[in-house]
Parts: C-alpha cells; structure tokens; sequence
C-alpha cells in the first residue's frame, strides 16, 4: 500500500470514528474515500441501468414502492449508480 492510501485509509477511518460518536449506527469508508466511492460508483453502474436507477428513485420519493419491496432494494447501490 502506498503512502497516499495509506493516508486516505487513515481519514476515512477518522471520519468513520467521528461518525460514531455523533450517532451514526453505520458509517460508511466510501464516505470520507473518494476512491473507494468512486470505485463502488463504477461497480453500481455496471450492475444496474443507470435510467432504470431514476425512475426507481423517483418512484420511491413518491411514495409509490411498496415498503416489502423497498426491503429487498440495494437503494444505495441505485443512488450511486445515478451519480
């Protein structure tokens, strides 16, 4: 591992820490790592249509998804694949 990930590991461990003690139940290291983000946008696109993605997400912020179906979603991986 090089000295800049090794860097960028050590912020997003930070951020991670930072997260915790304000409350957050699960923080995320793509969060405060931009090539992991990146990375895992990239994995999103490819794994799901990126206008499909829309539409899911439209349909959700209406309300229009039922909530069993919103269980099975990886809304996550839907978001990022629209970014």
């Amino acid at each position: 591992m090089g000295r800049s990930n090794l860097v960028v590991a050590a912020i997003a461990n930070l951020g991670t820490a930072i997260c915790q003690i304000a409350g957050e139940k699960n923080p995320k290291h793509e969060w405060f790592n931009p090539v992991a983000r990146l990375q895992a946008r990239q994995e999103a696109r490819e794994l799901v249509d990126r206008r499909s993605a829309r539409i899911v997400l439209e349909l959700e912020a209406e309300g229009k998804i039922p909530q069993l179906a919103l269980n099975e979603l990886d809304l996550e991986l839907i978001r990022l694949a629209t970014d």
